[in-house]
């Protein structure tokens, strides 16, 4: 099992679980987790598919001409 739990340490996670949210509440609930997992799923998909963030810097600052600076023996 994963975790190193036995099938008795998930059925008193179960029987806990419908004592404190009651029987008509666990389906809202999973179906509400699973929701949540695959909503990560997909966003973490998303985020692997984006360029990186620095070819992503290395492209604004090609676009942008380089920055001059001004000395004070310039300005005088």
């Amino acid at each position: 099992m994963p975790f190193g739990l036995h099938w008795y340490d998930l059925a008193v996670v179960l029987l806990l679980a419908m004592l404190l949210f009651g029987a008509k509440r666990l389906p809202q609930i999973g179906n509400a987790f699973g929701a949540t997992i695959r909503e990560f799923k997909r966003s973490m998909k998303d985020v692997s598919l984006a360029p990186p963030a620095s070819a992503q810097s290395s492209l604004q600052s090609d676009a942008q001409p380089p920055a001059t600076h001004t000395t004070r023996s310039q300005l005088e």
